[in-house]
């Protein structure tokens, strides 16, 4: 996979036990030195690799587990359980992500004359792909990366990220995998609208689900779309819309600064009783073992 040379100096760079937002738009870097669960984890549409250890992550109860052996194609845009079994100070977990920007992706798909090759037939089994990369996509990937640690590496990135990204989009648009990234930013395609829904549900989570309005933002049936979700997510909308009230309603409680109550209130939820009972069940434990 990536050499050991590129690891090792992103490894001295990246900040230990955190999610590093890097100065490439949309690469981010993780690393941990003690196993985790993580119910809370985001993953945005994105080729995640795993540089040194072993993850797991589960969308609904379809689970996957990778480690430098492969990279990993999700484009989905769905909160999900991440799990390291083994990480130490010697042997950390690290890991990238590099979430796909749309707009660049259509733009090389189309200089492809692959914009609108794409058909209405990637099924649900296909939204977490772990996949062999090419060599061609593995050197590309090295030179994004090594702008990180290089020589006047912030004007290296605002004139050659640009580029490498289009080579990455490009190695990725024209694998095997590829039909899975144009159908997410095709328009009309059931990945996009869906993808659209679950846009306005990261940002309206805390409001009443109206099914009917979604489908009607998509361009779907109610039930079209209701099938659809579900396929893609894992989940019904309703699971996506309640995953997203708990998991903000965490980082809430661990921030601090409001009464537990309250934010039960601001994330959605009619009843703090209902709200803790939920929080238990998808957590583990109550809100108040966050404190």
């Amino acid at each position: 996979m990536l050499s050991t040379h590129i690891i090792q100096s992103l490894l001295a760079i990246c900040p230990k036990n955190s999610i590093w937002q890097t100065p490439i738009d949309g690469l981010f870097l993780h690393h941990l030195d003690n196993p985790i669960v993580m119910n809370a984890f985001r993953q945005n549409p994105s080729l995640c690799v795993v540089l040194m250890g072993e993850r797991q992550l589960c969308i609904g109860d379809k689970c996957s587990r990778f480690n430098q052996d492969n990279m990993s194609l999700c484009p989905v845009n769905t909160p999900v359980m991440m799990t390291v079994d083994h990480a130490t100070p010697n042997k950390p977990y690290f890991a990238l992500s590099l979430q796909f920007d749309l707009n660049l992706v259509a733009k090389v798909a189309q200089q492809l004359d692959l914009h609108n090759s794409a058909k209405n037939t990637v099924q649900a089994k296909d939204f977490l792909t772990l996949f062999n990369p090419s060599q061609e996509l593995i050197n590309a990937l090295e030179r994004l990366l090594a702008l990180l640690y290089s020589p006047n590496s912030e004007q290296n990135i605002a004139i050659l990220a640009p580029l490498y990204l289009q080579e990455i989009y490009y190695y990725l648009l024209t694998s095997p995998q590829g039909d899975r990234l144009r159908e997410l930013c095709r328009q009309g395609s059931h990945a996009e609208r869906i993808f659209k829904a679950t846009t306005w549900l990261n940002q309206h989570f805390n409001e009443p689900l109206n099914i009917a309005e979604l489908a009607n933002l998509c361009g779907m049936s109610e039930s079209g779309f209701y099938q659809h979700f579900r396929q893609i997510n894992q989940q019904s909308p309703l699971q996506y819309q309640k995953n997203l009230r708990l998991t903000e309603a965490q980082r809430l409680i661990q921030q601090g600064g409001n009464a537990i109550s309250q934010i039960s209130y601001d994330v959605g939820y009619e009843s703090p009783s209902q709200f803790s009972r939920e929080y238990k069940r998808y957590f583990g434990r109550v809100p108040s073992e966050e404190i």
